[in-house]
């Protein structure tokens, strides 16, 4: 998902002015030239604005220079695909001074047990791996907290860390970059050695979790204009790479195939749906689809369709042309059905098996659960002004889903119904999801966690 991540008082960069980039160099060019010419042919500028021309003409191609030669060096990425980091360049984590956990409170009842303040601004959904909660910052830094609330251990990267996945063995792997960014890094690290296992740069950016095949010791990760890749998760090699347009959802591998959504064209509004073989990248079919491929797919029960969606908008910025649609699609590319949302879905979705529910959370701040075998509404609810994340399940006798909205709605709800069973206020400009680990779901706004112990008591309400 293109997330541009709107939060008052910070400068937007609209995705539509990207192009305009190109233009700096040339336009840098011809000040140079003018300046340059300016500096000699102008009598009246000879005597005193001479020098201070002449030193702003060769800063101009000073600059020009400097551009080409990154778009060089972006452009040699692009040819390679990805090139990996050297090892003497890997970034350290930094040990917080003297952790002194929070007088924690043990909950019996649904409450808050502890909170913490944080020094740089939250920005990726987190992830729980060796008892600690980690995320990703807008400053460029992955940051880890004790469960018990105290700041652990902070990793510097080059930008926006976007993005966490963790596996079973220890290792986290944070994806960086938002829509502008040209050169994007993943980076594989150890929780418990606190050590980079190895970086890969990719020109694009990484927006979307990395999915973990288990079974084939492999990740998945798109790279936005980058396409798509297939790593092996112990040293990085690239065993696959697709590039069908622009990718930032999350793949499904199912039966030695792989579905993802493109956006062949960035000036067109239209997404393409791929299924391709997984060992090959020969593509088997692909449907084209209204808007942009915002949707990651799931797999519906039956194990004959996938479940997905598509959208108009950005994240961030509410406009009256934001769209939406779902689809439950077969594995042979057919289309069984198509649902209109009242906004654009955020990915990913949370589908049901047992109830045979998929569950959407809306940027316009609405959740809808639709029947997945129909297409069928099943509740549609208002639940804050608006999103910047997902909804999460949580999985107990009574299944329930949390969300938090733009303007600090936190919310519980019964997810077979809808129905309102927890409603609470935290911090604004939430762009992470909630997470749980056992009987505790842990709040992320802006500049603050929040531990709430006691979900089990809310089961009976």
């Amino acid at each position: 998902m293109k997330k541009s991540f709107y939060k008052p008082g910070r400068l937007y960069f609209f995705p539509a002015f990207l192009p305009l980039i190109e233009l700096v160099p040339w336009l840098i060019t011809l000040v140079g030239v003018v300046t340059g010419a300016a500096s000699f042919s102008l009598l009246g500028f000879l005597g005193t604005y001479k020098k201070p021309l002449i030193g702003l003409s060769v800063l101009c191609f000073g600059a020009v220079a400097t551009i080409s030669m990154n778009t060089a060096f972006s452009d040699n990425i692009g040819q390679k695909g990805a090139v990996l980091v050297n090892p003497a360049d890997f970034p350290v984590a930094t040990l917080y001074p003297n952790p002194k956990a929070l007088n924690t409170i043990t909950a019996s009842t649904f409450q808050k047990t502890w909170a913490l303040k944080t020094d740089h601004q939250i920005l990726s959904a987190p992830v729980i791996q060796g008892g600690l909660l980690i995320y990703g910052s807008y400053k460029g830094s992955v940051e880890a907290v004790s469960l018990q609330g105290d700041h652990i251990w902070s990793l510097p990267l080059k930008t926006y860390a976007t993005s966490l996945s963790s596996d079973q063995d220890g290792n986290i792997y944070v994806g960086e970059g938002l829509h502008e960014t040209k050169l994007a890094t993943l980076t594989s690290f150890n929780v418990t050695t606190r050590t980079v296992n190895w970086q890969r740069q990719f020109t694009g950016h990484i927006e979307s979790h990395p999915v973990i095949d288990a079974a084939r010791n492999h990740i998945w990760m798109s790279a936005g204009p980058g396409g798509l890749w297939s790593l092996d998760k112990d040293d990085a090699t690239v065993h696959q790479h697709v590039s069908f347009g622009h990718i930032d959802s999350k793949p499904l591998i199912l039966n030695n195939r792989v579905y993802i959504q493109a956006q062949e064209n960035e000036n067109i509004n239209l997404t393409t749906l791929f299924a391709f073989n997984e060992e090959d990248g020969e593509i088997i079919w692909q449907l084209d689809l209204p808007g942009q491929p915002w949707g990651s797919a799931l797999r519906h029960k039956n194990g004959k369709a996938i479940l997905t969606t598509t959208g108009l908008g950005q994240i961030g910025v509410q406009k009256q042309t934001d769209k939406g649609w779902a689809y439950s699609i077969s594995l042979d590319g057919t289309i069984i059905w198509q649902k209109a949302l009242p906004g654009m879905a955020l990915q990913p979705g949370i589908y049901l098996p047992k109830y045979d529910l998929i569950i959407h959370t809306l940027k316009s701040g609405e959740i809808i659960a639709l029947d997945a075998t129909k297409g069928t509404t099943k509740w549609h609810v208002r639940a804050g002004e608006s999103f910047m994340a997902t909804s999460i399940l949580i999985d107990l006798e009574v299944p329930m889903i949390a969300s938090i909205s733009n303007d600090g709605r936190f919310t519980i709800r019964d997810a077979r119904t809808g129905r309102g069973i927890m409603n609470n206020t935290v911090g604004k400009n939430s762009s992470s999801a909630p997470i749980v680990q056992g009987d505790t779901i842990y709040v992320l706004s802006a500049y603050e966690i929040q531990a709430y112990g006691g979900l089990q008591s809310l089961v009976e309400h």
